[in-house]
């Protein structure tokens, strides 16, 4: 049992750093000098920012929509 909870464990990890490796590529550029100066962010804030810019992205496209529906 401890060896299946190990391997779903590592299964775990590996997932999790593929899926942060996709959406935030540029934590996994650590010789890339503007992110080394840079204090790292969990993934939490890191989330948390990208969704913000998502609802602000959101938000312009939703204006941008009605505003061409006025127009019609």
């Amino acid at each position: 049992m401890i060896l299946k909870q190990k391997r779903t464990h590592l299964v775990f990890l590996f997932t999790y750093s593929i899926l942060k490796s996709i959406e935030f590529p540029s934590l996994n550029r650590s010789n890339d000098e503007q992110t080394s100066n840079v204090p790292k962010k969990s993934l939490e804030i890191l989330l948390l920012e990208k969704n913000r810019a998502l609802q602000s992205e959101q938000t312009q496209i939703k204006v941008a929509h009605a505003d061409l529906e006025s127009r019609l």
